[in-house]
C-alpha cells in the first residue's frame, strides 16, 4: 500500500467511464461522494478514527466502473492499494459460497445507487403541466391525458 496526501478539491474517483484499478483506505480528512453531478454524502474520518474504504465496489465489479465520484474536502490521508490484491484474495482464498455472496452483495449496492442516482435525477426535474392544443384529434387527446395520468399517478404520486 501507498500512503499519500491528498489536498482539498481533489478528485480522487469519477464516476463511470475510467475502469478503476485502486482502492483508497480513508485515515484522515473529509470527502465528499457526488452520483450523477450531485453531492449525496460526506464522509469524514478523524485521526484515529476507523478507517473508511473508497471505490471498493467498484473494484469488486466486474467492469469495474465506478458509480460514484469522490472529492476531498479537506487535506486527506489515504493508503492507495492495488486491487490486484484483494481480486487474488477474493478468487483464491474465498470459498464458492463467499464469492457467490460478495458477488451478490456487490450487485445489489451497485442497483441501489443507480436507483439513488435516478432518483435523484426524478427529483430535479420537477412537475410540469400538460397543456393540451384544442385543434388535436380526438385520438391524439385521449392519449396526451393517458400520458399525463400515468405522468402523475407515478412521478407525481398523485
Amino acid at each position: 500500500m501507498e500512503k499519500m496526501t491528498i489536498e482539498p478539491q481533489t478528485w480522487i474517483i469519477t464516476e463511470g467511464g475510467v475502469p478503476s484499478y485502486s482502492i483508497y483506505r480513508l485515515l484522515k480528512g473529509k470527502v465528499s461522494i457526488h452520483s450523477g453531478g450531485v453531492k449525496i454524502n460526506e464522509i469524514d474520518v478523524a485521526e484515529g478514527g476507523e478507517p473508511a474504504y473508497l471505490g471498493v465496489i467498484a473494484a469488486l465489479r466486474s467492469d469495474r466502473q465506478n458509480t460514484a465520484s469522490v472529492r476531498s474536502e479537506t487535506q486527506i490521508e489515504v493508503e492507495k492499494q492495488s486491487i490486484d490484491q484483494l481480486w487474488g484474495i477474493l478468487h483464491n482464498e474465498l470459498s464458492g459460497d463467499t464469492q457467490t455472496s460478495v458477488s451478490t452483495m456487490i450487485e445489489a449496492i451497485a442497483i441501489k445507487n443507480e436507483i439513488d442516482s435516478l432518483a435523484s435525477k426524478l427529483a430535479k426535474l420537477g412537475g410540469v403541466e400538460l397543456t393540451v392544443q384544442d385543434d388535436l384529434r380526438s385520438e391524439a387527446k385521449d392519449t396526451l391525458k393517458e400520458v399525463e395520468r400515468i405522468y402523475k399517478s407515478l412521478v407525481l404520486n398523485k
